[in-house]
């Protein structure tokens, strides 16, 4: 990816994750897909845009993207959150799991997902599952992975 490339992504999580301007950061990062559609960090990012802004062109991305792409595997989890389809979602991370047993964003989503349910299902053992979750995560390896782990602690703590 070249320093340019590099530069416009960087400032587009950062408005998207550090700003909270997601339709600012969406547009940056449609851009930059449009230009680079095979790029799997540029198509991860615009679906975390997408699902947040325009979560409908999240979901035809991820119909005609049928690779297993951890990107695609996170924006289809989130749309289950975001709509409260937490069997769906429990079962995409079960998946994701599987293929990436050991990734802080799968983990956290998770977690998000144990605490809806115990919030829904008035079960604290699920609480206390997402806690064990949460005590055993790695460190983040980046911004994108310190905002989610921030924002999950929050959410539990």
């Amino acid at each position: 990816m070249s320093v340019f490339v590099r530069s416009s992504l960087n400032k587009a999580l950062d408005l998207l994750y550090g700003k909270g301007d997601a339709e600012t950061a969406y547009k940056k990062l449609q851009e930059l897909y449009n230009k680079f559609p095979q790029n799997e960090e540029l198509l991860t990012s615009y679906l975390a845009s997408s699902v947040k802004v325009n979560p409908e062109e999240a979901r035809c991305i991820i119909q005609k993207n049928l690779a297993d792409v951890e990107g695609i595997h996170l924006a289809s989890i989130d749309l289950d959150l975001q709509n409260k389809d937490l069997i769906s979602a429990d079962a995409r991370i079960q998946t994701a799991l599987n293929l990436w047993p050991d990734s802080l964003l799968i983990n956290c989503r998770k977690i998000m997902c144990l605490k809806a349910m115990s919030d829904e299902l008035q079960e604290p053992d699920l609480l206390e599952q997402a806690t064990e979750i949460l005590v055993s995560m790695p460190e983040p390896k980046n911004k994108l992975e310190s905002s989610f782990l921030h924002k999950v602690q929050c959410e539990i703590y």
